[in-house]
Order: structure tokens, then C-alpha cells, then sequence
């Protein structure tokens, strides 16, 4: 696995660059559901079912700016992102998305939160609830481990209806692309590593994770960044769950 300066400064050109394209690494996502709302909703409820893109929406990296390389983090490459996360939502028949002016200076796992919730909204499911401080640890370890983080047991117990999803990508500059990838650029020929044909159950995978549960009001969310093996990291955990009347 290469270094990220070596392989994201290629992508831009930049000197000292090794590589032809950018570091897209990421594993396929996963949904364990505990009833019926994975994706269509509960019976009597309603949330539109949204189809997969036609094709990966490819992030340009040509167009990306040298800041990407030097500072991942800094508003102008999160500015870029964002511009690609408007163009891609655009692509699918969406309008922008409509982040609060605060939003380049918000936490990674506040922005994953703003975009979900967005992006949940667009098709009529329910938002995520809250952030959760006992899932951002999941997510944690997850991003670590370089895999899909794994639900807490205490979230899945008592449980009449419900789930979690989970979802990891390394290598990108930062949160925000690696939304992107998840959202947009995850069909076959993407980084998806459980997408090995056009058939593969696990193409857009990660796309379908973020648009789970879509009836379920008793959602919450962990999200997470961190290293692995020298590269960014990044893990999101959602969980939904609906409790037996008392």
C-alpha cells in the first residue's frame, strides 16, 4: 500500500509523485436487519425507494486543487468535495445540497451527519435521530481495524424491528470523498471491493447502507476517522431499531 502524499500528489501532478491515480481503497458495506424496514419501510408506511445510479459517478480528480494533497482537511479542499458531492447529486436528478454555512468548519462526523440526513431527506426517510457518543466508538474501532465497525450488543437487544449498516473506506483525503465514493461512485470498476462484476450484490452496497431503514424514527449514528496502515480512515455505523410496547 502506497503512502497517500505519493499517490493523491500524483493525481494532481504534483512533484514526486509515483502514481497515475488517486488511493480508492474501501470494503463493501454491510446491513443486518432484525425485521422488516431494511429498505421498503414497514407496512403502512412509506419512503421512497431510491434506485442505484446508472453508472459510477467518478470524483474528478484532475480538477482537484493541490490543497487536497497538502492539506486534506483545509476549506479549499473540502470546498472541492463539496463541489463534487453538488455536481454527482445533480447527476441523479437532486438539487445541491443545502449544508448550513457553518458546515466546512464542522466536525468529519458532523458533516457525515448534515449530508446523511440530507440525503435521506431527499427520498422521504426518516432522519437519523442523533449522533451517538457509544457508536462514534465503534465506528472508532472500526476505522482502526480497517473494516466495517460492528454494532454494540446493548443496541440490539429488545428489539422488534430494526438494524444496523455499516460502512469503511481508506485512503481518501478526507470524509467528505469518502462520502462521495459511498453515494456516488460505487458500481462496478469503483474501489467497492465486494463488487467484483456487474451483478455482485455488493455493488452500490454502501450507497444502500446509508439509505436503510428508511421508516424507522429510532435511528442513531456513529462516525469515525483514523489511520490505518499510514492511510485516512473512515467508518460510519447506523443503527435502527424499534422496541416492543411496554
Amino acid at each position: 500500500m502506497f503512502a497517500l502524499a505519493a499517490l493523491f500528489g500524483a493525481a494532481l501532478g504534483l512533484p514526486g509523485a509515483t502514481s497515475a491515480s488517486p488511493p480508492r481503497l474501501q470494503t463493501g458495506g454491510s446491513i443486518h436487519s432484525l425485521g422488516p424496514s431494511t429498505r421498503s419501510g414497514a407496512a403502512g408506511k412509506t419512503a421512497i425507494v431510491p434506485t442505484d445510479p446508472s453508472a459510477n459517478i467518478p470524483i474528478r480528480w484532475s480538477a482537484a486543487p493541490a490543497a487536497c494533497s497538502a492539506a486534506p482537511a483545509g476549506v479549499s479542499c473540502e470546498t472541492f468535495a463539496l463541489h463534487e458531492l453538488d455536481a454527482a447529486r445533480a447527476s441523479v436528478g437532486l438539487p445541491p445540497y443545502a449544508v448550513p454555512a457553518s458546515f466546512l468548519s464542522a466536525s468529519a462526523t458532523e458533516q457525515v451527519f448534515i449530508l446523511t440526513n440530507l440525503d435521506r431527506g431527499a427520498y422521504g426517510m426518516q432522519p437519523i435521530a442523533a449522533l451517538n457518543r457509544s457508536l462514534d466508538a465503534a465506528a472508532a474501532a472500526g476505522a482502526a481495524e480497517g473494516s466495517d465497525p460492528q454494532a454494540p450488543a446493548a443496541f440490539l437487544s429488545n428489539v422488534t424491528d430494526g438494524g444496523w449498516s455499516a460502512n469503511w473506506a481508506g485512503g481518501y483525503p478526507n470524509i467528505l470523498f469518502a462520502y462521495y465514493s459511498w453515494m456516488y461512485d460505487d458500481g462496478y470498476g469503483s474501489g467497492n471491493l465486494d463488487c467484483t462484476s456487474p451483478s455482485s450484490e455488493g455493488c452500490w452496497g454502501h450507497r444502500r447502507d446509508i439509505l436503510a431503514f428508511p421508516t424507522i424514527p429510532t435511528t442513531a449514528m456513529g462516525v469515525a476517522t483514523a489511520e490505518y496502515n499510514g492511510e485516512p480512515s473512515f467508518a460510519q455505523l447506523i443503527v435502527a431499531r424499534v422496541a416492543p410496547p411496554t
